[in-house]
């Protein structure tokens, strides 16, 4: 639900630095210059994976036109995580050992898929996801070789709330997954509306497999939020969640994280 052309357009500035890099490491070294891109192009994830893959084609396409490194193209070697844990660690695990990249774009959705981060940094081969919270991926440890360009969690929660606070919004209920990320969210996100006085009357943990809304959909009409504020990483569950919403009449304002990348980013995201 996030990702678009301008989020490609992002990413392939940094590939352009990434590229770069490559110039560097492999400057006195036979030419054979490869990347890797993990990206989920199936599964629940594909349209995050999809627009990664894009954007890093799109960068390296660019790249090689300008005359790659010493007029010998990049070339980008691209394996599917398939939006899974075990895909996601068999893409990494096979572009480390198999092709022998050392830097990998992705994976997408580092910090629900994290089992890839012990093996890149295992072999010392950097892993950059553009899709995935560095702080998410593991709070407890500091990784050498594991970057990610996505913004910091604690900065996203605070800039939404104050949207919220301008918006005269003062009580939400929540409705987030239950994934790494959303986790780390919904702790950031309660620990800031405490202190910008923005009312949690409820928090709804949604499992990645739910697919009937409407006893929650009910609960969150009785509650009576000015807002809800969703996140949800399946698209299909997010889209069953509308049409129950539209079908119970639920006509409470539904507030997400996309509001907070278009006040980041200062450009539209739809």
């Amino acid at each position: 639900m996030r990702v678009t052309n301008n989020f490609q357009i992002k990413l392939s500035v940094y590939l352009i630095c990434i590229l770069f890099f490559l110039t560097q490491i492999h400057a006195e070294e036979t030419p054979n210059y490869k990347i890797g891109g993990a990206f989920a192009l199936s599964g629940f994830g594909a349209s995050w994976g999809t627009a990664e893959r894009n954007g890093a084609m799109l960068a390296i396409e660019h790249f090689n036109k300008q005359g790659g490194i010493n007029n010998t193209p990049v070339s980008l070697i691209i394996e599917d995580t398939l939006c899974t844990n075990v895909g996601t660690v068999t893409a990494v695990t096979k572009l480390i050992s198999s092709d022998g990249v050392p830097i990998i774009i992705g994976p997408s959705w580092l910090d629900s898929f994290g089992g890839a981060t012990p093996i890149a940094e295992k072999n010392k081969v950097i892993l950059i996801t553009p899709s995935g919270s560095s702080s998410a991926i593991n709070p407890t440890k500091n990784f050498n070789y594991i970057f990610s360009t996505w913004f910091p969690v604690d900065k996203e929660a605070r800039t939404l709330l104050n949207h919220f606070k301008d918006k005269g919004i003062k009580k939400l209920s929540l409705l987030l997954g239950d994934d790494p990320f959303w986790e780390l969210f919904r702790k950031v996100f309660k620990e800031e509306a405490k202190s910008q006085n923005v009312e949690i009357l409820t928090d709804h943990r949604i499992n990645g497999t739910l697919k009937d809304f409407k006893t929650i959909i009910l609960k969150l009409k009785k509650e009576k939020p000015s807002a809800i504020f969703f996140g949800l990483n399946d698209e299909a569950s997010f889209q069953t969640f509308l049409k129950q919403k539209t079908e119970i009449s639920l006509t409470t304002s539904l507030q997400n994280i996309l509001k907070t990348l278009k006040i980041m980013l200062s450009f539209d995201l739809t």
